[in-house]
C-alpha cells in the first residue's frame, strides 16, 4: 500500500533508476537526488502562448533534452478540472440522482470563471530556462 511506501524505499529505487540504461530515466532521477528540481515560467496575459511554449521547446533541446520528458505546462485550472467534472451528486425529491452541474446555473459559471481566472506556467530545467531569459 502506499504507506508502505518510506523515504528509503524510494530513495533506493531512485539511486537504482539512475544507473538505468535509460537516459531519460537515469537522467530524471538523478535530477531528484541532486536536488536539480525543474524550474517554472509564468504565462502572463501579456504573452503570447505559443510563441513562449516554441521558444521553450527549442530552449529544451538545445540543452540536448527531449521536450517530450522535459517541458510541461501546470495551471490552477488543472488542480480543480477534475473537480468540476465529477461535481458533487445530489439526491433530488423523486429519488433521482443528478450532478450539481446539471441542476444549478451557477456551479457552472463558478466553474467557468475559475478556468478564465487560471494561472499557467512552463515546467522545464533551469539550463532550458537561462536560455529563454525568463526570471519568472
Amino acid at each position: 500500500t502506499i504507506y508502505e511506501m518510506q523515504e528509503a524505499w524510494w530513495r533506493h529505487l531512485l539511486l537504482r533508476w539512475a544507473k538505468d540504461s535509460d537516459p531519460i530515466l537515469s537522467d530524471l532521477c538523478k535530477r531528484l537526488l541532486e536536488r536539480r528540481l525543474f524550474k517554472t515560467v509564468r504565462v502572463n496575459s501579456q504573452d503570447n502562448h505559443d510563441e513562449l511554449k516554441n521558444c521553450a521547446e527549442k530552449a529544451v533541446r538545445e540543452c540536448g533534452l527531449d521536450p517530450l520528458y522535459y517541458l510541461h505546462e501546470i495551471s490552477t485550472y488543472d488542480m480543480h478540472s477534475s473537480d468540476s467534472k465529477q461535481s458533487l451528486l445530489v439526491l433530488l425529491d423523486n429519488g433521482r440522482v443528478a450532478p450539481i452541474s446539471e441542476l444549478e446555473p451557477l456551479w457552472n459559471a463558478l466553474t467557468a470563471e475559475s478556468e478564465r481566472a487560471a494561472k499557467r506556467w512552463l515546467v522545464m530545467p533551469d539550463q532550458a530556462k537561462q536560455i529563454i531569459g525568463r526570471m519568472r
